[in-house]
């Protein structure tokens, strides 16, 4: 695996926390990849919407989600987002787009381990 991939996510550490559980980790990061999408959708219609309550408890969120699977780049990018407090916003515009590269490179960095671990 691509040493840049595996920056993304810690996985042994993330494997450590399961109890080395191979089925537990895939679930979980299934299941955080289908709940960033959706933190993301709404993260786009806060900000349309130009509702900073939704913006900064949907980042919050997603901060969380980040942390729980040890994606520190996307919960850097969403401890920086928390600070805009007023949407729409040149820099909100700027941390959406990078969240959602940062979030492709999870699904790839995800992907390519789950092919290595079978």
């Amino acid at each position: 695996m691509d040493a840049a991939l595996l920056q993304r996510i810690d996985f042994f550490r993330l494997a450590i926390h399961l109890g080395g559980k191979r089925q537990a980790m895939e679930e979980m990061l299934t299941l955080f990849l289908n709940a960033s999408a959706t933190h993301m959708q709404t993260l786009e219609a806060a900000e349309r919407a130009r509702n900073v309550l939704l913006w900064q408890q949907t980042l919050h969120h997603l901060k969380g989600a980040a942390q729980n699977v040890t994606a520190k780049r996307l919960a850097s990018l969403c401890i920086e987002a928390e600070d805009i407090t007023k949407l729409p916003h040149g820099q909100s515009g700027a941390m959406l787009y990078h969240m959602h590269k940062e979030l492709a490179l999870l699904r790839v960095a995800i992907d390519a381990h789950a092919k290595a671990s079978s």
